[in-house]
C-alpha cells in the first residue's frame, strides 16, 4: 500500500482511466439522450429536482428517451463513479501524503470522493426506479434521487477543495525546498 501512495503512477492510471470514460464514453451516452430531452439537462447533473421536474421530463423523453437513459445509468455510468471516486482518493492521498509525511490521519480526507460515488450510485438507481415506474412515480424515489445528487455534488466539490488545496500545499512545499536548496 504504501508504494502505490509514493508512485505516481496510479494516480496517472486512474487519470488515463477518467479521461476515456469522461471525453469518450460518457459523450456517446449522452448524445444518445439529448435528442430526447428537448433542451432540458438530465438530472445527474443539476443540483436537484422536485416531482414536478421529474415527471414533466419523463414525459418528454418518451419511452425510447427513457431506455437510453436507463442504458446510460446501467452501463458507463455504473463504473463512472468508481473511475472518478478513484481518481480524486488517488490524488488527495498521493499529494497530502507527499506534503505531510508526519500527519498520518490526513490520507483518512481521501474517502470524500467514495461518499460522492456512493451518492452517485443511489442517485443512479434511485433513477432508474423512476423510469420503470413511470408513469407511477413515487415522490419518494425522486426525493431521494435528488437528495443524492445534492450529496454526490457536495462530495465532489469537497473533494476538489481538499484536492486542489493538496497539490497547492504540496507546490508551495517543493517551491519553498527548491528555493531553500538553491539560496544555499
Amino acid at each position: 500500500m504504501k508504494s502505490y501512495l509514493k508512485s505516481p503512477w496510479p494516480l496517472l492510471i486512474w487519470f488515463a482511466l477518467y479521461a476515456i470514460v469522461a471525453f469518450y464514453f460518457m459523450p456517446i451516452a449522452t448524445n444518445r439522450i439529448t435528442p430526447y430531452l428537448e433542451d432540458r439537462t438530465i438530472p445527474d447533473l443539476e443540483a436537484g429536482y422536485d416531482f414536478d421536474h421529474i415527471e414533466e421530463l419523463m414525459d418528454v423523453m418518451g419511452l425510447e428517451g427513457r431506455e437510453a437513459y436507463r442504458q446510460m445509468l446501467l452501463g458507463v455510468d455504473l463504473i463512472y463513479p468508481v473511475i472518478y471516486a478513484m481518481l480524486l482518493a488517488t490524488g488527495i492521498v498521493y499529494f497530502l501524503t507527499r506534503t505531510f509525511p508526519s500527519i498520518r490521519l490526513l490520507w483518512l480526507m481521501g474517502i470524500f470522493p467514495f461518499f460522492a460515488m456512493l451518492a452517485d450510485y443511489v442517485e443512479n438507481f434511485s433513477m432508474v426506479q423512476i423510469i420503470s415506474s413511470f408513469p407511477d412515480i413515487n415522490p419518494h424515489t425522486v426525493a431521494r434521487a435528488s437528495s443524492a445528487t445534492t450529496l454526490k455534488w457536495g462530495f465532489v466539490f469537497l473533494s476538489l477543495v481538499v484536492l486542489s488545496i493538496s497539490l497547492l500545499a504540496n507546490l508551495i512545499k517543493r517551491f519553498v525546498f527548491l528555493k531553500k536548496n538553491t539560496s544555499d
